[in-house]
């Protein structure tokens, strides 16, 4: 799920705090894209969001290009 690409950070935590169920049975993430300088802030950013002390996977989106003999990664 791309919460941040969609920016469904606030909604997913309220719907977290209000199912009920316990954070430790739930698989939580989300990612940050690869030209944020501050990754430490866009962590605090997300959790401060999602209002949970931790995520179970915190992905960074990877940029490619298409070249004729293939993907070049940036």
């Amino acid at each position: 799920m791309r919460l941040v690409v969609y920016k469904t950070e606030p909604e997913l935590g309220i719907a977290i705090k209000e199912s009920g169920v316990p954070r430790e049975k739930l698989f939580v993430t989300t990612k940050v894209n690869t030209n944020v300088a501050d990754i430490p802030g866009a962590i605090k950013n997300s959790l401060r969001k999602l209002q949970l002390d931790y995520v179970d996977l915190y992905a960074r989106l990877c940029s490619c290009l298409t070249l004729p003999f293939g993907l070049f990664f940036l």
